[in-house]
């Protein structure tokens, strides 16, 4: 809306102190927000932020930085605020096709950004960790779907469960695809247990399919943003999805991004749309339609 990204993301984050916790609060998750904040710095040419064990805090830089901007800032989110509640308003008078999405945590870095955002269907987002019968939850609260990358406990006769298959994984290796140089295999936790769950040995059909060495260590990492250098040099393949792709391919140099397959055949990520059967007709037309063509 009025405030841009950048802004949001420093004021959020100068708030919270905390990358974790801002990054939930954006709806985004970690790796996007530090790139956000490491774009900010380098636009003003001075680091905003001191990161420490117990969390980060601002700079001399970015406190005066922050003094001087928050009143005009909150002066912003308020006209936004107000805006966006009129909106919404009319909105809601106009039509009854937009949704209260309940989003699995997990899930949140299997989905682009724009998925969520330019889907005028959305009216709240929230996320939150699911356990048991998910029927109770659509039936008692005012969540219309549910998404998750599990499939989850639900009453067949009064929910439907619709399988969304389009989010690819993809591996990014050096452009000199000397192979012989490479050591490990990085992947976040969350891809790594999904692929677990498909293929046990998806592991293996990678280092047979890069000819690598079958001793080559796979490790889980927050951020592969963070090992651009490694893989650039050749020492390491990651493994990535969707989410990822276009930030690596907008700031590559020396990294290819190729489709990850198992058994030849291209991955992609199951996303679980979990909603009433009453409400099946009005979810399939205004959200699930917009939700695949983003």
């Amino acid at each position: 809306m009025f405030i841009s990204n950048l802004l949001r993301s420093f004021i959020v984050t100068a708030n919270n102190k905390s990358i974790k916790d801002s990054a939930r609060q954006l709806f985004i998750t970690e790796s996007p927000l530090s790139r956000r904040i490491k774009i900010l710095e380098d636009k003003l040419g001075c680091s905003l932020f001191i990161r420490g064990r117990d969390g980060i805090s601002l700079t001399k830089e970015g406190e005066a930085i922050y003094n001087a901007i928050l009143p005009y800032y909150n002066d912003m989110l308020s006209l936004e605020n107000t805006y966006l509640t009129q909106c919404n308003s009319n909105k809601k008078l106009g039509k009854k096709n937009i949704f209260n999405i309940a989003v699995e945590f997990g899930t949140v870095d299997f989905i682009s950004e724009c998925s969520f955002f330019n889907l005028d269907a959305i009216d709240t987002l929230t996320c939150n960790y699911f356990h048991g019968d998910i029927t109770a939850k659509l039936l008692t609260t005012h969540t219309d779907i549910i998404l998750s990358n599990n499939y989850l406990l639900f009453d067949d006769s009064l929910v439907t469960c619709f399988t969304y298959t389009g989010m690819d994984i993809h591996i990014v290796k050096a452009k000199h695809d000397k192979n012989n140089n490479v050591n490990k295999i990085i992947i976040s936790g969350l891809l790594s247990n999904y692929l677990s769950n498909i293929k046990s040995d998806w592991c293996e059909e990678i280092l047979k399919k890069h000819n690598l060495d079958e001793n080559t260590e796979v490790i889980t990492v927050h951020d592969i943003m963070n090992y651009r250098s490694s893989i650039e040099s050749g020492e390491t393949i990651g493994v990535i999805c969707n989410a990822v792709k276009d930030p690596i391919e907008n700031n590559r140099n020396n990294i290819k991004v190729i489709p990850f397959e198992l058994n030849d055949c291209d991955m992609k990520i199951n996303i679980n749309m979990y909603f009433l059967n009453e409400k099946k007709t009005i979810i399939e037309k205004n959200f699930i339609e917009l939700f695949v063509a983003a």
